[in-house]
């Protein structure tokens, strides 16, 4: 089975789709992993990624953030940590494309795994750190099924 890192650009929109792009082939990434097709990681960064987007800049209310949190978690687990060996792999990267540190975690994560990171993030795209959602599922005929993503 393949084993893909999904950022949190990409992780979002298994939960909003309002002005999001590549909402469907996320979901449809979302959809393999719970068909089993594939499994979708994520970073126990994602968490913290996740709830301030949903706090802030969609301004959920609290209980709202908590649920889609929650939900993170039934899908993912507890999501992975860094290793030292990431951290500093994480670290060179940021120094060498100029890119956040939490960014280049998830690349850093995926090279080490020698996994897939699918990634909305224009810079990361840019620098070729991943693929994005679209090309991911192209790549791996993800097209069948409703990608529809969570249930309400």
């Amino acid at each position: 089975m393949t084993d893909v890192l999904c950022d949190t650009s990409v992780v979002v929109k298994w939960f909003h789709e309002q002005d999001e792009a590549e909402v469907r082939p996320s979901r449809l990434i979302l959809d393999a992993h719970a068909a089993g097709r594939l499994t979708a990681l994520v970073l126990d960064l994602t968490v913290y990624e996740l709830g301030n987007v949903a706090a802030r800049p969609l301004g959920l209310p609290g209980d709202r953030v908590a649920e889609i949190l929650d939900r993170l978690e039934l899908i993912c687990d507890q999501g992975l940590h860094l290793s030292p060996a990431a951290r500093r792999d994480a670290a060179e990267l940021a120094a060498a494309h100029r890119l956040t540190f939490y960014d280049v975690a998830y690349w850093a994560v995926a090279r080490e795994r020698s996994i897939t990171l699918v990634t909305a993030d224009v810079e990361l795209l840019k620098v070729g750190a991943g693929s994005s959602p679209t090309d991911f599922v192209a790549a791996h005929d993800l097209h069948a099924g409703p990608g529809a993503g969570l249930p309400e």
